[in-house]
């Protein structure tokens, strides 16, 4: 009898949780960025020097990594 009960609380929760995010009012609009902001200028640049920074170093430990022979 105690388990059924439980499982009547679980669905009553479940329900009001559910009801809960469904009766509220939408979420406004987002406002559209101008292009070109500041933080985007740049961006590929960055990509290309990780990029090579990756491949450098993974070079370099493998230069200074004694062979398994």
């Amino acid at each position: 009898m105690k388990i059924i009960s439980n499982k009547h609380y679980l669905l009553i929760a479940f329900f009001a949780g559910t009801v809960c995010m469904i009766a509220q009012p939408p979420a406004p609009i987002p406002v559209i960025p101008p292009p070109g902001l500041p933080i985007d200028e740049g961006l590929i640049a960055l990509l290309i020097g990780g990029i090579l920074f990756g491949t450098y170093t993974i070079y370099n430990f493998n230069k200074k990594r004694k062979p398994l022979n």
